[in-house]
Parts: C-alpha cells; sequence; structure tokens
C-alpha cells in the first residue's frame, strides 16, 4: 500500500492521504541478451555511396554502449562492429559488402549488472540488396539539332550542323564531359562540357554533305577516382547544302586561248568568260572585275544567267593577273573575290608570250606543290595533335583508374586490418570480463556470510520539522539510556545464541560487511563501465578520425587531379599556328619581292624588245612601200605601154624586194628576241630560284613549328602524368597515415582498458 503526505506550513500540521492497496507478482527475470528491432539497410549511406545498416535494440538494464556484431560471409565471426547510442540505437558502415542480393547476420553481446558475466545473443539473418548502391555513369537524355532549318522543324534536315542535348543529373565530379565521335571510327573526336542546367552544345567540323551519324557519351569522375563513361548515344540527321542563293565564281577562263597550245593562257584577245554559282532566284546578277588588284572595280557586265563574259580594255601587254566578284542588283548580296591570270601579247606565240606563260606556269605549279605540301603539313600537324590528345587522354583515364583501384584495395586492406584488429579487441575484453565475473563469483561463493539478504535499519522521517527546520527529537522514552557500571555477575553461562543484545550486535556486523561488500561490488561494475565507455569512445574517435582524414585525402586526391599544367593545349596550338602563319607570310613576302624585283628587271629588256621590233616592222613597211612605188613607177600608164617582159621584170623586182624586206625584218626580230632571252633569261631563273628557297624555307619553319608543338604536347603530358602521380602518391600517403593513426588509436584504446 502506499500513500501521500504533505505539509502545511499556514496550519503548521501535516496532511497524511489514506493509503492505497497496490497488488502486483514479483517473478525473478532471465537475464537475457539485448535483442534486436526495426533493421533498416541503406545502399547508399545517406550519400556517401558507402552501404550502411541501422537499428535499435531493447534491455532489461541501460542499452547505451550495448555491443553489436555483424558477420558479412556468414563464417561465424564478426566482420563489423558497433556500439548502441543512450537511446539505443545504432549505425554501422559495410565498406566490404559484396554487390548484388545477398544474406548477412546480426546479434548482440552486453555485460550482465547482476553477475557480470558477458551476455551473447543469437545470430540473427537480415537479407539486403546492394546492387542499387552501384556508381552508374550519367546518361544522356536527348540529342537534337540547333536548327532544323529544313522543310518542316523536325524532318531532321539542316544545313546548320550544330548539335545541343541535355544529361538526365549532375556530374559526381565538379564537372562533366560529354565525348563525340563523327566518323563512326570509335575514336573521340570532339569534347564539350555541359552547363550548369545540364545541357550541352557542340558543332561537329568538317562534315560533308548528306547523311550524317554522330555518337555521344559522358565522361565523370566518380567518388572513388574512377573513371565512369557511359555506352554512345548514336544521332542521325541529313547535312544539306548551302541554300541555291549563295553566290560565288565557279569557273574563269579565256575566251580564245590562242597561244602555242589551247591551254598555255596565253593570248591575243584578253577576253574572259566564267560561270556563277547561286543566285537563283536573286534577279538580274553584276560580274564586276578589278584589273590592276588595288580593289576597286575597273570594270563590270551585267547578267541574268549563271555565265557571262568580259573584255577588258586598257590591258597593257604582259603577263594579266584579272580579280572577279558576283553581287546581286541591289548589293544585298556578294561574292568573295576570285583572280584569274593570263599573259596578253599581241603575238602570244612568240618568245617573249611564250616565256612568260612558262615562267608563270612553273611559278604555279611549284605554288600548287607548295600549298599541297602545306596542307599535307597541316593535315599531318592536326592528325599528330589529335592523336596525341587521345593518347594523352587514355594515359589520364588510366591512370586515374589504376589510382582509384589502388585506392579501393588499400581501403579495403585497411578496413580488414581495422575489422581483424577490433575483434581481438572485443574478444580480448570479453575474455578479461569473464575472467573478472569468474574470479567475482569465485570470490562470492567463497564467502562464508550472509549472501542473500541485507537488512537495513528502518528510517523514521519526521512529521513536522522544528522551529529551526531541524528533526524533531524523539521524546526522553525513547532516548538511549547511559550505561550502566560493569556488574558482577554470578549465575548461569552466558548464551550467545539466545541473547537478543548479542544477535543484534552480530546482525549489525554482518550487515554492515554485507553494505561494505556490496558497495565494492558497484564500485567495480561502475568502473568496469566506465572502462567499457571509455574504450567505446576512443573506439568511435578513431574511426571518425580515420573516416574524416580519407575524406580529406579524397579532397585532396580530387583537386590536385584538377591542376592544369603550366602551358595549356590551347596555347600550344595557338603557339603553332602563329609560327605557322609567321612561315606562310614571310614566304609570301619573299614571293611578291621577288616579282616586284623580276618586273623591274625585265622592264628594260621587254622595252628595247617593243622598240627593236617596232624599229623592224617601220623598216619592213618602208622597204615594202618603196618596192612598190617603184613597181608602180614601171607599170603606170606611160606614152608608150611598158612591154610584157618590163612587166614581168618589174613584178620580179617587187617581190624581191619584199621578200629580202621580209628577211631583214625575221632578222631583226629574231635578233630582238634572242638579246631579249639573253638579258631577261638570267633574271627569271633567279626569280624560279628565290621563289624555291622561299618555299624551302617555309617548310623548314613549318617543320620546326612542327617539332616544337610535339615537344610542346610531350612536356604537357609528362606534366599532366606528373599531376596524377602526385596525386596519386598523396592519396596513399594520407590513407598510410589514417590508417597507421587509426591503428595507433586503437592500440592506446586497449591498452588505457587494460
Amino acid at each position: 500500500m502506499f500513500r501521500a503526505t504533505e505539509y502545511d506550513s499556514d496550519a503548521s500540521q501535516e496532511l497524511v492521504g489514506v493509503w492505497h492497496p497496490v497488488t502486483f507478482t514479483r517473478q525473478d527475470q532471465v537475464d537475457e541478451p539485448p535483442k534486436l528491432l526495426d533493421l533498416s539497410f541503406d545502399p547508399v549511406g545517406g550519400g556517401f555511396n558507402i552501404p550502411t545498416i541501422s537499428g535499435r535494440t531493447t534491455y532489461q538494464h541501460d542499452i547505451e554502449n550495448l555491443g553489436i556484431e555483424i558477420d558479412l560471409d556468414l563464417n561465424g565471426i564478426a566482420d563489423v562492429f558497433a556500439i548502441t547510442d543512450r537511446v539505443g540505437r545504432f549505425h554501422a558502415a559495410l565498406a566490404s559488402l559484396a554487390d548484388g542480393a545477398t544474406e548477412i547476420k546480426l546479434r548482440t553481446h552486453a555485460i550482465s549488472d547482476e553477475t557480470g558475466s558477458v551476455l551473447i545473443g543469437d545470430w540473427i539473418s537480415h537479407q539486403v540488396d546492394y546492387s542499387q548502391s552501384t556508381i552508374t555513369p550519367v546518361v544522356i537524355s536527348s540529342i537534337d539539332l540547333v536548327n532544323d532549318d529544313g522543310e518542316s522543324p523536325t524532318d531532321l534536315e539542316t544545313t546548320d550542323p550544330r548539335l545541343r542535348g541535355i544529361v538526365d543529373r549532375s556530374a559526381y565530379s565538379s564537372f562533366l564531359t560529354i565525348e563525340f565521335d563523327v566518323d563512326n571510327d570509335g575514336a573521340v573526336d570532339g569534347h564539350t562540357l555541359t552547363q550548369s542546367d545540364l545541357t550541352w552544345n557542340f558543332t561537329p567540323l568538317e562534315m560533308e554533305p548528306g547523311p550524317v551519324t554522330v555518337k555521344a557519351r559522358t565522361k565523370d569522375i566518380a567518388p572513388n577516382g574512377q573513371i565512369l563513361r557511359s555506352g554512345w548515344t548514336t544521332f542521325g540527321f541529313t547535312l544539306e547544302e548551302l541554300a541555291s542563293s549563295w553566290l560565288g565564281v565557279e569557273s574563269l577562263s579565256l575566251v580564245n586561248d590562242n597561244g602555242a597550245s589551247s591551254s598555255d593562257l596565253s593570248t591575243s584577245v584578253p577576253a574572259i568568260t566564267g560561270s556563277i554559282m547561286g543566285g537563283q532566284g536573286l534577279g538580274g546578277l553584276v560580274v564586276e572585275v578589278d584589273h590592276d588588284g588595288d580593289g576597286s572595280v575597273d570594270g563590270s557586265v551585267e547578267t541574268a544567267t549563271n555565265s557571262f563574259t568580259y573584255n577588258p580594255s586598257n590591258l597593257a601587254e604582259g603577263w594579266t593577273e584579272l580579280h572577279v566578284r558576283v553581287r546581286t542588283q541591289d548589293s544585298s548580296q556578294s561574292s568573295q573575290w576570285t583572280s584569274f591570270g593570263f599573259v596578253y601579247h599581241s603575238d602570244p606565240d612568240g618568245p617573249e608570250a611564250q616565256a612568260l606563260a612558262n615562267a608563270y606556269a612553273t611559278f604555279h605549279s611549284s605554288n600548287d606543290g607548295g600549298s599541297s605540301t602545306y596542307g599535307d603539313s597541316l593535315t599531318l600537324a592536326s592528325n599528330t595533335l589529335e592523336n596525341s590528345e587521345s593518347t594523352a587522354d587514355d594515359a589520364m583515364d588510366g591512370a586515374i583508374d589504376q589510382a582509384a583501384q589502388v585506392r579501393a584495395e588499400t581501403i579495403a586492406n585497411a578496413d580488414h586490418e581495422y575489422q581483424s584488429a577490433l575483434a581481438s579487441a572485443n574478444s580480448t575484453y570479453a575474455a578479461a570480463m569473464q575472467a573478472a565475473s569468474a574470479a567475482y563469483l569465485s570470490a562470492l561463493a567463497n564467502y562464508s556470510g550472509n549472501t542473500t539478504t541485507f537488512p537495513f535499519d528502518p528510517i523514521q522521517w519526521p512529521t513536522a520539522p522544528g522551529q529551526d527546520a531541524l528533526q524533531i527529537l524523539t521524546s526522553d522514552n525513547h532516548q538511549p539510556v547511559p550505561p550502566r557500571n560493569v556488574p558482577t555477575y554470578t549465575g548461569p553461562e552466558f548464551n550467545f545464541s539466545t541473547d537478543i543484545g548479542y544477535q543484534e550486535t552480530l546482525a549489525a556486523a554482518t550487515n554492515a560487511f554485507n553494505l561494505t561488500a556490496y558497495s565494492a561490488n558497484a564500485t567495480r561494475r561502475n568502473a568496469d563501465a566506465l572502462a567499457r565507455h571509455a574504450f567505446d569512445q576512443a573506439l568511435q574517435a578513431a574511426n571518425q578520425q580515420y573516416d574524416d582524414a580519407l575524406r580529406a585525402a579524397q579532397d585532396s586526391y580530387r583537386e590536385a587531379l584538377q591542376q592544369e599544367p603550366s602551358s595549356s593545349l590551347s596555347d600550344i596550338r595557338e603557339e603553332y599556328d602563329s609560327a605557322r602563319q609567321t612561315a606562310q607570310d614571310t614566304y609570301d613576302w619573299a614571293v611578291d619581292d621577288a616579282w616586284d624585283r623580276l618586273q623591274d628587271s625585265i622592264e628594260p629588256s621587254r622595252n628595247a624588245l617593243d622598240d627593236a621590233i617596232q624599229a623592224a616592222y617601220q623598216n619592213y613597211y618602208e622597204a615594202v612601200q618603196a618596192a612598190w612605188d617603184a613597181y608602180m613607177n614601171i607599170v603606170s600608164p606611160q606614152a608608150a605601154p611598158p612591154s610584157c617582159q618590163t612587166l614581168r621584170n618589174a613584178w620580179i623586182g617587187y617581190v624581191t624586194k619584199v621578200f629580202t624586206a621580209s628577211k631583214k625584218l625575221q632578222k631583226a626580230t629574231s635578233e630582238a628576241r634572242h638579246a631579249y632571252d639573253s638579258s631577261a633569261g638570267p633574271v627569271i631563273r633567279d626569280y624560279n630560284k628565290e621563289v624555291a628557297d622561299a618555299r624551302i624555307f617555309r617548310t623548314i619553319a613549318i617543320s620546326t613549328a612542327a617539332k616544337n608543338y610535339d615537344v610542346a604536347i610531350a612536356s604537357y603530358n609528362k606534366q599532366v602524368r606528373q599531376i596524377k602521380i602526385n596525386a596519386t602518391v598523396g592519396l596513399e600517403k594520407a590513407t598510410a597515415t589514417a590508417l597507421r593513426n587509426k591503428e595507433w588509436a586503437v592500440a592506446d584504446a586497449v591498452k588505457a582498458h587494460d
């Protein structure tokens, strides 16, 4: 029964309630191990990509700091350990859990508060599925054209090859790369980065009109350092040619190539003809011609078709180069200038015209050869760059994959060693607790006193406080009686077993002993609990420091991988392009300078040739005229007509004089042309030599630039490899240091517990 009491200070009296009965049955409870409830498996561990299992426990004693053992390989030996918090819950990371659906077992252990023995529960099976936690690459959700300008906006026919797309989620790393294969050879031909809104854009280069197939995939770096690539996503469309309204000069030729051959570009008629690309539907077109290359229009002709003919005027004889372009009537559209060169000469078969034609044919042949060599060198350099980038990318991916594998193996080994050490520590702890419990039970069994009851003197609470808030003394009748003098005893022998005073004293002594023993046992249990708590806290701290160190090492590893070499690929390519352009500019300047000096050098020879030929023709005309006048004097009507013989002799004399004048003309012109060839020939040869030398120097400069480019690419790849090596070494050192510190902390915790 129970009742409530309260002191009423206003009335200065104690208020006492009525008794209330309470009925219950007292039954000794079996001291059982803790039980497991509400087990839950998380395959991603709250976003850290480490599987975890959690749950709670029930126990008839304190539910904090209870031990949880987890067997991952079903061999009956705990692989992972955890302890409960103050509300009996626990969380355990299963770092070495096998992928896929599997079975694990769990059990509890605790130290009995009554007997001090170790209580170990039975293994409980629990099914988990870890296949959902596999790290998967980002997937391309869609690809389409930026500008589908065909007949409909969905027919996948366009003149604009730009692509755009979106991915299904963000990357694990700080950036996500999209790789492209535009020629279906399985090699990466280009790449781009995704934006913050998960979209991307890409422009394929050097694509021919017709059906096009582009493949795209994602490239990411997983939290464990592994390279993640998705499968190829294929996208097809049709690339059309530019609209027919686009303007351009398609071809140019002489109307009458009447030189030594029909293709030597030597003529006495400077008219040209050509064809036009595009322009349909634009109305009439205007063909504009620049005679001297100064960019201004010197003549034009209109046409309503795709062909035209133009006859320039006031052209000087010699090598002529016309620049032609086409525009609309309103000048809203215009093509680029297209050049066309030929030899304009009154005698296109003559030595002068043919020498110029041959010289320029040789020049253009050499220039075309140089351009071809330049194009081949550029193609080779581009292929070398692409191969170098591909090789560097493969080397980087291989290094990262190897570093990730080494990291995973190191972490697995460290976790295995940690779990083994923890299992050994728990086993040692359990054995020590069992030995201590056995020693305690042995000592308790050897105790000869009363171990079943612990009597206490009843406590009498006062009914009301005194004036000074002190306990009211009992009445005089209950005061202790002073001891009497030792009497002189005579009578029967003292019986200890029946003497109440002795029995009370003995009971008091026994009670004091039992209280002391109970207090000592409680102190021992408290010390054991404190030691166990300190040990568990030290293990938790060691695990936390180890996890923090691993995360810091991983963060440092990622930051180290993001470092850039001293020179970027764009800087190297820009330097290569600059050197190549400088070589081409130097070549163009040398050719132009040689051409100007050639023109200046052969100008006197050309003038002398013109003067000599003109004088020869003048002499020829004068001789023919004199022969004709003499002939006419003879055949003109006179007093008496001349005889037939006289007329015959006069005609023979005229023909003879004309023939002689013709011979002199041929000889004079031949000598003039020979003199011109003798004077201009060495100059033209020097010009050809200077052009050839300039071409050689250009080739050497381009080769040197390509070599420097290869050296720079090799240096860049070396720096990239060194960055990855340094990052990997730093990760390994940090992981080893974290593991060593963890082992020291566990050893210190075991030592402190012991």
